[in-house]
């Protein structure tokens, strides 16, 4: 389990597709001890990406320390170098909050955190009661609040907006995706659990990441409680509320056919049938769909 690593800087725009491209031309360019030069970034914030093109499943460390892009970064290099698509960004942060060791502040919030409404120092408190719950390791209180700061950093639109030159580029990405409001005058924030726009595919990318028991062949079968509210869920990890997934279910359903998505009835409980294919299967589907519009 681990905390920090991002050097407290949220993600910016631009970042992770420069680590990407150069990852691509050379696994070991981390390693050059003058990366950020090829990067145009501080040092701090070289390691900083590194982090980030991990921690959002972009790319994995070999043994040889040597960073290797996995299936879903070779998606997103082929179909969205430059990561402008909402849905890439709905993928990195399914992936982020599910990642177990390396983003654990950003895991309990999204899976466990119980407050629609809180400030700054009630999140940080109410992360440490969590992490004492599951037994875990305690990091000291500036590591916390650090980690807390740069989370809530990555995903709240402030309001009112703040006066700030867009050409400075130092917003989050993660934004976006419109899971977190900064009510700056009251300095408080809202989780938002309510109707969102959550690309279809990208509920089939998901369920596909869930923890799940050994699956048939050709499919996987998931109780419909599970599928959203258990940690690490498609429900909890997109930050949806009851309606707002089943609505997702069902126009999924209808817009891929039972044979990808299947919602039935069975011994008195609803079940999700999921065809078993990949993440970067569900976001290759993605990316197909949106270039039909």
């Amino acid at each position: 389990m681990r905390f920090g690593g991002h050097e407290t800087f949220a993600v910016r725009e631009g970042w992770l597709s420069k680590g990407l491209s150069l990852i691509k031309n050379d696994p070991r360019a981390f390693e050059d001890p003058f990366v950020s030069d090829s990067l145009g970034v501080g040092r701090n914030m070289a390691k900083s990406i590194r982090h980030w093109l991990m921690v959002t499943g972009l790319v994995r460390k070999g043994k040889d320390r040597s960073l290797s892009i996995t299936d879903t970064g070779e998606v997103v290099f082929k179909h969205d170098p430059y990561l402008l698509s909402v849905g890439t960004w709905w993928a990195l942060h399914v992936n982020l909050v599910t990642c177990r060791e390396d983003a654990v502040v950003w895991r309990v919030f999204f899976d466990t955190f119980p407050h629609e409404r809180f400030d700054r120092i009630g999140c940080v408190e109410e992360m440490r009661r969590q992490l004492a719950l599951d037994g875990q390791r305690l990091p000291s209180e500036k590591t916390l609040l650090r980690d807390v700061a740069c989370m809530l950093s990555s995903y709240a639109t402030v309001l009112p907006p703040e006066d700030v030159d867009p050409e400075e580029g130092r917003e989050s990405p993660f934004r976006s995706l419109g899971l977190v409001t900064e009510l700056r005058e009251t300095g408080t924030y809202r989780l938002n659990r309510s109707r969102k726009d959550v690309p279809l595919a990208v509920l089939g990318y998901a369920l596909s990441v869930m923890p799940a028991d050994e699956a048939a062949e050709d499919f996987v079968d998931i109780g419909f409680s599970e599928a959203f509210a258990k940690p690490g869920s498609a429900g909890k990890t997109l930050c949806l509320d009851l309606e707002t997934f089943s609505d997702l279910l069902d126009k999924s359903e209808k817009s891929f056919g039972s044979e990808l998505i299947h919602v039935r009835q069975l011994g008195g409980e609803r079940f999700i049938r999921v065809r078993h294919i990949s993440g970067s299967d569900w976001l290759t589907k993605y990316y197909a769909e949106s270039g039909k519009h």
